[in-house]
């Protein structure tokens, strides 16, 4: 891959820098925002695009597995645990976020006449499985687990769990295809079995 002379003077600060703060890492593209940094535990091998955000606010915890790789713009919001697998790969600008300002099913909704930045934080668990993939533009928001092996589509909104070998897309998203490890293919899903989450 060719780069310009600009682009290798960035390239080669971050990568001194990843040696320096990130010794575990492969490569940490700058800048990066990494709040409450004590709480982030990565793998080997993790790469990062341009200006990503971390942040595990307070006694939250963003656990990263090994090999994974995040495009640019990626944020990563934790109040309460985001634990991601090996090998994961995220395109670009996707928000993860495991809560939510105010409460707006079950009991004790939010009265919509509070500002939002007072409303209670509605706080879940965000696990991603290993060798899953999310397209670029995703949210994946609230108490979510996707499975292995699973495939995000691009602009996809992610609030339900996921399960694993699928691929999934839309707003709310919903399984398209699943992996057949006897036809070794991806296949539809039929109407009779969609996907009703």
């Amino acid at each position: 891959m060719y780069y310009g002379f600009g682009e290798l003077i960035k390239h080669g600060v971050s990568y001194f820098y990843t040696k320096l703060f990130w010794p575990k890492a492969r490569l940490v593209r700058l800048p990066i925002y990494a709040r409450t940094r004590k709480n982030i535990i990565y793998g080997s091998g993790l790469t990062t695009g341009y200006a990503c955000r971390f942040a595990a606010v307070s006694n939250s915890r963003i656990v990263i597995g090994k090999n994974v790789t995040f495009g640019d713009y990626v944020q990563l919001q934790s109040c309460n645990e985001i634990i991601i697998g090996d090998h994961v790969l995220f395109a670009s600008r996707i928000y993860v976020g495991d809560s939510n300002h105010g409460i707006y099913s079950g009991d004790n909704q939010t009265d919509p006449a509070v500002p939002p930045n007072d409303r209670p934080l509605d706080v879940g668990r965000i696990r991603i499985g290993n060798n899953a993939w999310i397209g670029t533009g995703a949210a994946i928001v609230g108490n979510v687990e996707i499975g292995e092996g699973t495939v995000i589509g691009a602009n996809s909104v992610v609030t339900h769990d996921l399960d694993s070998y699928s691929i999934y897309a839309g707003a709310p998203a919903k399984k398209l295809k699943e992996w057949n490890p006897e036809t070794q293919k991806w296949e539809p899903i039929s109407s009779q079995r969609s996907d009703h989450k």
